[in-house]
Protein backbone atom coordinates (compact mmCIF):
# COMPACT_ATOMS: atom_id res chain seq x y z
CA UNK A 1 0.00 0.00 0.00
CA UNK A 2 3.00 2.27 0.50
CA UNK A 3 4.46 1.48 -2.37
CA UNK A 4 1.78 2.79 -4.25
CA UNK A 5 1.39 6.33 -2.67
CA UNK A 6 5.22 6.29 -2.98
CA UNK A 7 4.64 5.58 -6.86
CA UNK A 8 1.56 8.07 -7.22
CA UNK A 9 3.73 10.73 -5.59
CA UNK A 10 6.91 10.33 -7.81
CA UNK A 11 4.80 9.99 -10.88
CA UNK A 12 2.87 13.20 -9.80
CA UNK A 13 6.06 15.18 -9.25
CA UNK A 14 7.51 14.08 -12.48
CA UNK A 15 4.53 15.22 -14.51
CA UNK A 16 3.86 18.70 -12.16
CA UNK A 17 7.60 19.38 -13.41
CA UNK A 18 7.18 18.55 -17.16
CA UNK A 19 3.67 20.43 -16.99
CA UNK A 20 6.05 23.20 -15.73
CA UNK A 21 8.54 23.16 -17.85
CA UNK A 22 6.05 23.45 -20.63
CA UNK A 23 3.70 26.16 -18.99
CA UNK A 24 6.98 28.39 -19.10
CA UNK A 25 8.01 27.97 -22.28
CA UNK A 26 10.28 25.09 -22.68
CA UNK A 27 13.51 27.11 -22.43
CA UNK A 28 15.80 25.03 -20.88
CA UNK A 29 18.01 27.99 -19.53
CA UNK A 30 19.44 28.09 -16.13
CA UNK A 31 20.63 30.92 -14.23
CA UNK A 32 20.14 34.95 -13.78
CA UNK A 33 19.50 37.03 -16.91
CA UNK A 34 22.61 39.83 -16.65
CA UNK A 35 24.45 38.42 -13.68
CA UNK A 36 27.82 38.78 -13.60
CA UNK A 37 30.78 37.19 -11.26
CA UNK A 38 31.75 39.82 -9.24
CA UNK A 39 35.68 38.36 -9.06
CA UNK A 40 38.24 36.92 -10.94
CA UNK A 41 38.09 33.58 -8.76
CA UNK A 42 34.08 33.22 -9.38
CA UNK A 43 35.09 33.44 -13.37
CA UNK A 44 38.31 30.85 -13.07
CA UNK A 45 36.09 28.48 -11.19
CA UNK A 46 32.83 28.87 -14.02
CA UNK A 47 35.79 28.56 -16.73
CA UNK A 48 37.16 25.29 -15.27
CA UNK A 49 33.39 24.05 -15.10
CA UNK A 50 33.18 24.78 -18.69
CA UNK A 51 36.10 23.17 -19.52
CA UNK A 52 35.00 19.96 -17.55
CA UNK A 53 32.11 19.74 -19.81
CA UNK A 54 33.92 20.88 -22.96
CA UNK A 55 35.57 17.81 -22.05
CA UNK A 56 34.02 14.89 -20.11
CA UNK A 57 35.88 12.54 -18.16
CA UNK A 58 32.89 10.12 -17.63
CA UNK A 59 32.08 11.82 -14.36
CA UNK A 60 28.63 13.06 -13.24
CA UNK A 61 29.78 16.34 -12.03
CA UNK A 62 30.47 16.89 -15.95
CA UNK A 63 26.66 17.01 -16.78
CA UNK A 64 26.60 20.56 -15.56
CA UNK A 65 24.48 23.29 -17.34
CA UNK A 66 27.16 25.77 -19.10
CA UNK A 67 27.43 29.25 -17.26
CA UNK A 68 26.91 32.33 -20.18
CA UNK A 69 30.38 33.70 -21.76
CA UNK A 70 31.43 35.97 -19.70
CA UNK A 71 34.73 38.24 -20.43
CA UNK A 72 37.44 38.58 -18.21
CA UNK A 73 37.06 42.51 -18.99
CA UNK A 74 33.18 42.32 -17.75
CA UNK A 75 34.39 41.07 -14.17
CA UNK A 76 37.33 43.15 -14.19
CA UNK A 77 35.43 46.46 -14.55
CA UNK A 78 33.09 45.30 -11.60
CA UNK A 79 35.82 44.06 -9.24
CA UNK A 80 36.91 47.12 -8.25
CA UNK A 81 33.67 48.38 -6.55
CA UNK A 82 32.22 46.60 -3.23
CA UNK A 83 34.60 43.37 -3.04
CA UNK A 84 37.51 44.81 -3.01
CA UNK A 85 37.19 47.90 -0.67
CA UNK A 86 35.42 45.27 1.68
CA UNK A 87 38.90 43.65 1.74
CA UNK A 88 40.75 46.90 2.61
CA UNK A 89 38.47 47.77 4.97
CA UNK A 90 38.88 43.82 6.49
CA UNK A 91 42.70 44.57 6.56
CA UNK A 92 42.26 47.49 8.94
CA UNK A 93 41.63 46.76 12.81
CA UNK A 94 38.43 48.46 14.22
CA UNK A 95 39.18 50.75 17.50
CA UNK A 96 35.83 50.02 18.61
CA UNK A 97 35.05 46.28 18.30
CA UNK A 98 38.86 44.98 18.76
CA UNK A 99 40.17 43.75 21.77
CA UNK A 100 43.32 43.90 23.39
CA UNK A 101 44.74 40.67 21.38
CA UNK A 102 43.92 42.53 18.21
CA UNK A 103 44.96 46.40 19.30
CA UNK A 104 48.15 44.82 20.52
CA UNK A 105 48.60 44.20 16.50
CA UNK A 106 48.59 47.94 15.80
CA UNK A 107 52.29 49.08 15.34
CA UNK A 108 53.21 50.65 18.88
CA UNK A 109 50.65 49.35 21.25
CA UNK A 110 51.98 47.51 23.79
CA UNK A 111 49.61 46.20 26.31
CA UNK A 112 49.07 48.98 28.58
CA UNK A 113 48.19 51.11 25.28
CA UNK A 114 45.68 48.57 24.13
CA UNK A 115 44.03 48.20 27.88
CA UNK A 116 43.92 52.28 28.25
CA UNK A 117 42.12 51.95 24.41
CA UNK A 118 39.94 49.20 25.97
CA UNK A 119 39.00 51.96 29.08
CA UNK A 120 38.38 54.64 27.13
CA UNK A 121 35.94 52.76 25.00
CA UNK A 122 33.92 51.35 27.94
CA UNK A 123 33.73 54.74 29.69
CA UNK A 124 33.04 56.70 26.84
CA UNK A 125 31.23 55.30 24.19
CA UNK A 126 32.62 54.13 20.76
CA UNK A 127 34.85 55.98 19.25
CA UNK A 128 33.39 58.71 16.66
CA UNK A 129 36.67 59.12 13.96
CA UNK A 130 39.77 57.70 13.89
CA UNK A 131 41.43 60.80 15.62
CA UNK A 132 39.27 60.60 18.90
CA UNK A 133 42.46 58.15 19.44
CA UNK A 134 44.17 61.36 20.95
CA UNK A 135 41.74 61.58 24.30
CA UNK A 136 43.38 58.05 25.48
CA UNK A 137 46.22 58.37 27.85
CA UNK A 138 49.43 57.80 25.79
CA UNK A 139 48.44 58.30 22.43
CA UNK A 140 49.77 61.53 20.73
CA UNK A 141 50.12 63.14 17.22
CA UNK A 142 53.16 61.03 16.13
CA UNK A 143 51.89 57.70 17.51
CA UNK A 144 48.07 58.49 15.61
CA UNK A 145 49.88 58.87 12.61
CA UNK A 146 51.61 55.75 13.09
CA UNK A 147 48.67 53.87 13.55
CA UNK A 148 46.19 55.71 11.09
CA UNK A 149 47.09 52.97 8.42
CA UNK A 150 46.26 50.01 10.34
CA UNK A 151 43.02 51.14 11.78
CA UNK A 152 39.69 51.80 11.14
CA UNK A 153 35.91 52.45 12.85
Amino acid sequence: MKKEYMLIAVVSAIIGAGLMFVAVGGNGSSGIEGWVPVNSEVVSAMEKNVDAVDNPTGNAVTDAVKPADISKQDVSETATSPVQQQKQQSDLININTAGLAELQDIPGIGEKKAQAIVDYRNTHGAFTSVSDLIKVKGIGDKMLQKMKPHIGL
